[in-house]
């Protein structure tokens, strides 16, 4: 599966305020929650912490919303992708 096809077919992230001094949420079913923090004078910073609370990211600075959230997406496409890349490994074996 090309990445272009994956992204065609995952459904879009839903954001979600934690009420928390300007954070928001999505959370994934591959193990991931990803957040964004607005910081004034910063910009938006970007965690992605596992199931196990783990940081898998480390922070990004972004300067807008959009910026960030097509950022986590990102990451999340290329997740998924190399699960699936992993997934046609082992069945090959």
């Amino acid at each position: 599966m090309t990445k272009e096809q994956l992204e065609r077919e995952l459904l879009p992230l839903k954001w979600r305020d934690t009420n928390r001094c300007g954070v928001i949420v999505t959370r994934t079913y591959i193990g991931i929650d990803f957040y964004i923090q607005h910081l004034d004078g910063v910009g938006f910073l970007v965690y992605g912490i596992g199931e196990y609370r783990d940081f898998d990211t480390m922070p990004i600075k972004k300067a807008s919303i959009e910026e960030a959230k097509d950022y986590v997406w990102e990451v999340y496409v290329a997740n998924v992708l190399e699960m699936f890349d992993t997934s046609e490994q082992y069945q090959k074996q």
